[in-house]
């Protein structure tokens, strides 16, 4: 199967998919794949357990990618297993048919050597998107486009073809998968079925709807600090952090540095982002 690895310098999916799509002679990075998503100019609301924004590289949903991909006529294709066997059952079924995917494992699963803190970390291990290509001998083989690599250098794969094209213990990945709770998503291409996913328009308006939210959010939060005794109020900000400062400090920030040919104006505001980020 010729598929070239990738390296991530912003975003692991982003770096997969790259990936995948090198099968199909696109030649492109991760940050191309963030800016032809349109990704700096996405941000989400959405209202259920109490409301959350996503916004830029947070937001990994296929209709974002498929704004990019229906380009290419290929569309991201998603199945979901309920547990560790069944993601592997699938995933053996994918590879047999010669189509590799991507999928989020857990990081203790990975034996390779920029992954030995997560290893060590107790609790719910954290995850990593990789790009499985190949089954052999009781082994998934695996593209990292990570792999504790330093994202500002540019590596050559010929250089560090030990630490990215490993095998992963089919066993261990089980057993990983067993220690959390929820369904794995397994994502690969297909042909793109010739039906619009969401024009730059469409996006543009998800994001007024989002920003609309925001500032009912931050009314909210405002009238919570008049309301509430000054114990709650760590709550409070605590909560706002997480469902509004984050995204949008955080992920807008990732997006813009991930365009090219930026001007005075996009770095003045990666400089306010990086400082709301710290506050």
């Amino acid at each position: 199967m010729k598929v070239k690895w990738k390296q991530q310098h912003h975003n692991d999916t982003c770096a997969c998919i790259a990936m995948m799509l090198s099968l199909f002679a696109v030649d492109i990075q991760d940050d191309d794949v963030i800016t032809e998503s349109k990704m700096p100019y996405r941000v989400r609301y959405q209202g259920d357990g109490g409301g959350r924004f996503t916004a830029g590289l947070g937001d990994q949903t296929a209709e974002v990618f498929n704004t990019m991909l229906q380009w290419h006529r290929l569309m991201l294709s998603e199945i979901w297993a309920e547990d560790g066997d069944g993601f592997q059952r699938i995933g053996l079924n994918l590879l047999a048919k010669g189509e590799p995917f991507m999928a989020p494992i857990p990081m203790r699963a990975m034996l390779s050597p920029g992954y030995e803190r997560f290893r060590k970390r107790p609790g719910p291990s954290p995850k990593i998107t990789v790009l499985f290509y190949e089954a052999t001998d009781g082994c998934f083989r695996i593209l990292d486009p990570w792999a504790g690599l330093d994202r500002e250098v540019f590596h050559r794969y010929e250089d560090v073809k030990d630490r990215v094209d490993l095998k992963l213990e089919r066993s261990l990945l089980e057993q990983e998968m067993a220690r959390t709770k929820g369904q794995w998503r397994l994502a690969g291409l297909k042909p793109w079925d010739g039906k619009q996913t969401m024009s730059l328009l469409e996006m543009l308006n998800n994001t007024r709807q989002a920003l609309e939210a925001f500032v009912q959010t931050v009314k909210g939060f405002c009238e919570g600090l008049t309301k509430q005794p000054e114990t709650r109020h760590e709550d409070l900000l605590y909560d706002y952090l997480d469902r509004c400062f984050r995204p949008i400090a955080l992920d807008w920030r990732q997006a813009i540095e991930a365009q090219k040919g930026r001007g005075k104006v996009q770095m003045d505001l990666i400089e306010l982002l990086y400082h709301m980020q710290d506050l």
